[in-house]
């Protein structure tokens, strides 16, 4: 790919360039051009290679809303004696920070359906980057960030196709602090090539944070000692309200032997599909709830029934108002709404 097809910003343009955050691989910042924000990344290493190698990625999954934009470059001259120039990545700036400061900001916030909506942007992301032969490898709450609500998958440094060889990842002070989120095979086997499996494994811790609001293993010093223990078996505890498809999605994303996995670890589609069940069915809890309240105030349930299968087909919504007691229906009432779910063919 050549630069002279990417869009090139101007250095100068860039106003107010405020600190953010620094990585392994590079330093963020804070800009305003034009009274748009924007992030500028850096690379530790000035070599155009890395900058070519994140701008291939980028270019590669940048259509969809899930993953942060990448804007273009621009050209910083370092001012020392070499005179060296370094190239910038201009990026779409998140306003809600990483997934780490949001949570720790708006968790007690967050109800059920906010969780599984962030949990399925995630499965969206994903599936967008594994649709494309795109291995993140480097998933972890600090590369999720969040801008207007919406998950913005970043930091495609260490990303590559599946149909490159593995590069070596194994840097120490790289993954000291995000063991909880690595591949375990990763600390055991010999030049372990990560895969679309491992994405799935960070993925998984990924989901427990969005559902606990807590950093994994935060009470615990992430050292070799931590790696030896999930390694072993050692997971986070689920929570308790978590919804049961939920924390069986948890599980199967962390299983660790071959024989183990559901079969949503080998598809980011798969996954997508079981958060969107969830999903629904929350949702569908709380109409219900609402429903409830409908009748105590003795709204007519022939019309409430017939309008909300006209408008949204929720059978499973409609089952289970018919077989709860509590609602006390009437004779008349229920086999209004029995003849209504019989013109859907719907069995109950």
């Amino acid at each position: 790919m050549e630069l002279s097809s990417i869009k090139k910003y101007n250095f100068s343009s860039f106003k107010n360039i405020e600190f953010i955050d620094k990585g392994s691989f590079g330093t963020v910042f804070r800009a305003n051009r034009n009274n748009k924000l924007f992030a500028l990344k850096t690379f530790n290493n000035s070599k155009i290679t890395l900058v070519v190698k994140e701008l291939k990625m980028h270019k590669l999954v940048n259509n969809h809303k899930n993953i942060l934009r990448f804007r273009g470059i621009t050209e910083i001259n370092t001012g020392t004696v070499y005179q060296i120039n370094k190239y910038c990545l201009v990026l779409e700036y998140a306003d809600g920070g990483t997934l780490n400061s949001y949570l720790s900001k708006h968790f007690n916030e967050l109800k059920w359906n906010d969780k599984l909506n962030l949990a399925l942007q995630l499965a969206n992301a994903l599936n967008h980057l594994h649709d494309n032969d795109i291995i993140h490898r480097d998933l972890h709450a600090n590369n999720i960030l969040i801008h207007k609500k919406t998950i913005k998958l970043a930091d495609f440094g260490l990303s590559m196709s599946t149909k490159e060889t593995s590069e070596d990842t194994n840097n120490v002070l790289r993954i000291i602090g995000i063991i909880p989120y690595i591949d375990p095979k990763h600390f055991i086997v010999e030049n372990y090539k990560l895969s679309k499996e491992s994405d799935v494994y960070s993925i998984g811790v990924l989901l427990w944070q969005i559902s606990s609001g807590r950093k994994p293993f935060s009470d615990t010093d992430y050292d070799i000692m931590l790696s030896l223990a999930i390694v072993n078996g050692e997971r986070e505890e689920i929570t308790k309200d978590t919804p049961v498809e939920y924390s069986k999605l948890i599980e199967g994303c962390w299983k660790f032997e071959p024989d183990e996995l559901i079969n949503v670890r080998e598809s980011g589609a798969e996954y997508r599909s079981v958060v969107e069940r969830i999903l629904f069915e929350v949702s569908t809890l709380k109409i219900y709830q609402e429903l409830k309240n409908v009748k105590n105030y003795k709204v007519e349930f022939g019309i409430l029934f017939m309008e909300l299968l006209d408008m949204s087909k929720n059978y499973f919504l409609i089952k289970l108002l018919v077989i709860d007691d509590d609602l006390e229906l009437s004779d008349k009432e229920i086999n209004h709404v029995i003849i209504c779910l019989e013109e859907y063919n719907v069995n109950l």
